[in-house]
């Protein structure tokens, strides 16, 4: 309920910037590379296949957000693409981790009728069609004006931590969806590649070790959930394929994935 009610007059930097986006296409662009801006925790990726177009949801775990976080997210997520292309925006079927709530149907009159708990991902799904939606409250220059806002907002929050959290952010929120390498992060934090290295080396790392410690964290998140899938999270961490994952794993955790998942599903069972 809370997720579904929006107050268009209480648009915080990066809705703003969102509204006044050509398309809905657009406007999920912007809003999934720049939700840092409102919560570091969360994080979308968008895989469009055929005519379907799916939206997966990633809440950092060990924040140790309840379950009402996710439907939270999820059913704002859906009304806020209702109000900006003023349609009803029909979800195909969406994916929940948890167990089917007492108020099922609460979540029915947001969602729609095919939802599916116990995933092993969060998910929305819906007809790739309404990507192309024109956003009824759009305009070239508030637009200009809302990026500038919240670039700014964004080099705040990169000033205001160390340059290693800087770096993880960053990673968090392109892993599995573009491009992670250290050229890309120097270019987005505007220092070069010689004055990141230095930077980080005085914090006592570098950029291999905090993209492998991101990695092994997201890979541990997702296996561990109920139904951790190993080929989902190999994707959603950017490998190229289930191989090159369950190598990295088994260096990382001495361990192949299969070998933790099974521990996962016995300690589930007792």
């Amino acid at each position: 309920m809370i997720g579904s009610r929006i107050n268009p007059e209480a648009k915080g930097v990066l809705a703003s910037w969102v509204s006044q986006c050509e398309t809905l296409a657009q406007a999920l662009d912007v809003f999934i590379n720049n939700i840092a801006i409102m919560s570091p925790s969360e994080r979308w990726i968008m895989d469009c296949q055929n005519d379907l177009c799916t939206l997966t949801f990633h809440l950092d775990q060990t924040k140790g957000y309840p379950d009402i976080a996710i439907e939270r997210s999820l059913c704002s997520m859906v009304a806020w693409g209702r109000l900006l292309s003023a349609q009803q925006l029909d979800v195909s079927f969406v994916r929940l981790t948890f167990d089917k709530p007492a108020y099922h149907n609460a979540l029915v009159a947001v969602l729609g009728e095919h939802i599916e708990y116990r995933a092993p991902f969060n998910s929305i799904s819906f007809d790739s069609h309404y990507l192309s939606a024109p956003i009824n409250s759009r305009s070239r220059y508030l637009q200009e004006i809302a990026q500038k806002s919240a670039e700014q907002a964004m080099q705040g929050i990169y000033r205001d931590n160390a340059v290693s959290r800087q770096v993880e952010k960053i990673i968090i929120s392109r892993v599995g969806r573009g491009d992670i390498s250290i050229d890309s992060i120097c270019e987005q934090m505007s220092v070069s590649r010689q004055a990141l290295y230095n930077k980080l080396k005085k914090e006592g790392t570098c950029y291999q070790d905090i993209f492998d410690a991101v990695r092994k964290r997201m890979a541990l998140n997702l296996l561990s959930g109920s139904d951790g899938d190993i080929t989902y999270t190999s994707f959603s961490l950017g490998f190229k394929d289930t191989s090159s994952f369950y190598k990295a794993f088994k260096r990382w955790f001495s361990t192949g994935p299969k070998n933790y998942r099974q521990l996962i599903d016995k300690e589930l069972s007792i």
